[in-house]
């Protein structure tokens, strides 16, 4: 079950099933002529009369923000980068996932970079294969790895921050940092929510 099919249940409990097809509806005819303003107008009324009787605060704010992006175009949203004291929340394991998502496949399609971040105790296997970084860490250095960097939290997030490498040990091919930092793109804050 979808997030708009659940909110229509809960908002319009005895017509939910007919609001679902209006809402289906008009996301086609959306999707096929964006700039359309009367199906905008209305899937936009239908999406406010939702955020308005839905008690998730989660399915009221989507909603909401797909209605007000339907009637004023895509707005910054606020959760696309996040601040210093929510990195320091995140395991490293956490942070690594961040980067994978931020890779660009394409330009790093033919990158092949194994390296270790020795953090704490614990290394971290970072590996760009085929255009995907992943992961695996324990408490041994990977045979295999062209470039380990050894490092406390606050000096891998000044790092990923662009601050340098101050303070940091590495062994092995410094190149190979600079190719994966170079292949992470930079997080948008202006992605479109329910418009193509």
């Amino acid at each position: 079950m979808d997030v708009r099919g659940a909110g229509r249940r809960a908002a319009d409990p005895g017509g939910g099933e007919r609001a679902g097809f209006a809402v289906t509806l008009l996301n086609h005819a959306v999707f096929d002529d964006p700039g359309n303003e009367r199906s905008r107008r209305q899937l936009a009324g239908l999406y406010t009369r939702l955020g308005r009787a839905v008690e998730n605060a989660v399915w009221r704010n989507f909603y909401l923000t797909a209605a007000r992006e339907l009637l004023h175009g895509v707005a910054p949203h606020a959760t696309a980068s996040l601040g210093p004291d929510m990195y320091l929340a995140l395991t490293v394991g956490q942070i690594v996932d961040s980067m994978a998502v931020r890779v660009d496949g394409p330009r790093a399609w033919s990158l092949r970079i194994l390296l270790d971040w020795h953090v704490e105790g614990t290394y971290w296997h970072l590996r760009l294969v085929n255009g995907l970084l992943t992961w695996t860490s324990d408490d041994r250095p990977a045979p295999d790895a062209a470039l380990t960097m050894t490092m406390t939290r606050p000096q891998l997030l000044r790092l990923l921050a662009g601050e340098g490498t101050d303070g940091i040990a590495m062994t092995g091919d410094r190149s190979l940092l600079t190719r994966l930092l170079g292949v992470l793109e930079a997080p948008r804050q202006d992605f479109p929510i329910v418009t193509p």
